[in-house]
């Protein structure tokens, strides 16, 4: 059914039970009855990369609700929603810059995290050949799929509630702890979490490396002897690499890794497969 107003898009809501408009006339005709100017001057679609390199479009689309503004931004193609409730009279590019950054937290904070192991995990997610795991704090949307069936959205992806009790039973034995929020509300679960780096943090963690390093190699050479002793500290170091990740920390990381690779690179070995194995450790994490 075409809006009745400009007779071109879809119509999608009724007005006083008497007019079928589309947002964009709805919204017109609610901003002239509260006597403000509609807002038309804004980007409609923005662009975010996410913590496994992939740009996700978003499209932007306000309506009105009396003397409030509802802000939504939708994934195209995907499952991916953010929202947000102004005040009508307020600064709507305020409203708009504060959506968007909330779309980036929300795209670039994981509640799910990548197996990087080979074989088969019974109560993991399956999506292709990619296995996932619940981390230990997150976010699930209550949805429904295309059928009307009930179905959560977890990092943009819509799972079953099979699966969802599937994965919850990675912590058997342990409580669940919940908060029920609006999609319009602040999520504060990854407080403290997507946080601005230091220079003297962004050093620790480079610091922390050569300690590592310091400890197996002599003269710029580590034996055959010493590198599974390395191995063992070098890989729980690379989990460093992932909360880098995970919190949002996407670019440090990158240059992080790379800067290891060049220094492991540098040392020599009469090892065979020193440092390739590690390098490949770290563009796994980064996906390089």
């Amino acid at each position: 059914m075409k809006c009745d107003k400009c007779k071109k898009n879809e119509a999608k809501i009724k007005l006083d039970n008497t007019e079928n408009l589309c947002l964009d006339c709805y919204n017109k005709v609610v901003s002239e009855l509260i006597g403000i100017k509609d807002i038309e001057d804004y980007s409609k679609d923005i662009y975010i990369y996410d913590n496994n390199g992939k740009l996700r479009q978003f499209s932007i689309y306000h309506m009105f609700f009396g003397d409030k503004i509802s802000w939504l931004a939708k994934e195209v193609n995907g499952s991916y929603e953010f929202s947000i409730i102004e005040d009508a009279y307020s600064d709507q590019t305020k409203a708009i810059n504060k959506l968007c950054f909330k779309t980036i937290k929300g795209v670039t904070n994981k509640t799910l995290r990548e197996s990087n192991e080979d074989y088969y995990i019974d109560n993991a997610l399956h999506r292709g050949n990619k296995q996932y795991s619940l981390n230990d704090y997150g976010v699930i949307q209550i949805s429904d799929d295309e059928d009307g069936r009930a179905c959560f959205i977890i990092d943009g992806m819509e799972i079953s509630h099979e699966e969802l009790a599937t994965l919850l039973t990675q912590f058997t034995g342990f409580n669940l702890e919940y908060k029920i929020k609006d999609i319009t509300e602040d999520i504060d679960v990854f407080k403290d979490k997507y946080k601005y780096l230091t220079d003297e943090e962004k050093t620790n963690y480079w610091n922390k490396f050569e300690r590592i390093l310091n400890r197996f190699v002599d003269n710029d050479f580590i034996s055959y002897k010493l590198i599974k002793f390395f191995d063992e500290e070098f890989w729980e170091y690379t989990e460093l690499l992932k909360e880098l990740i995970q919190y949002g920390n996407i670019e440090f990381a990158i240059d992080l890794g790379q800067k290891i690779k060049a220094k492991l690179l540098s040392i020599d070995t009469d090892d065979d497969y020193f440092p390739e194995y590690e390098i490949d450790v770290i563009d796994d994490i980064l996906k390089l």
